[in-house]
């Protein structure tokens, strides 16, 4: 899976950390004995120029759910983190899912 990640247009060139799985989950996710015993998860972050590549596990019938998640600061210096989901994301064995962008 890959594609670009921009923050109000512009390409984001900190950061964004990126996961894909096939189920849902809650905003931020928890880690428990059942995220490490379940469904798989992916994870990456993006390159300095804005763009993201995350490996998966193809299949003709599987289709992931793609997660970003990016921290902005106000002028006082606190933190929001910014979030976004892609759903049916499906990716062929041995092949490039491209264009699976990212806005916040």
């Amino acid at each position: 899976i890959s594609g670009e990640v921009r923050y109000q247009g512009q390409v984001i060139q900190t950061g964004v950390l990126i996961i894909a799985t096939t189920v849902s989950f809650a905003t931020p996710p928890s880690i428990s004995t059942s995220t490490l015993t379940g469904a798989a998860y992916f994870i990456t972050n993006s390159y300095e120029d804005g763009t993201y590549k995350l490996e998966v596990i193809g299949s003709t019938t599987t289709k992931y759910r793609v997660y970003g998640y990016y921290p902005i600061y106000d002028a006082e210096g606190n933190p929001t983190i910014l979030s976004t989901t892609l759903t049916n994301i499906q990716v062929l064995q041995g092949q490039e899912t491209t264009s699976v962008n990212l806005n916040f």
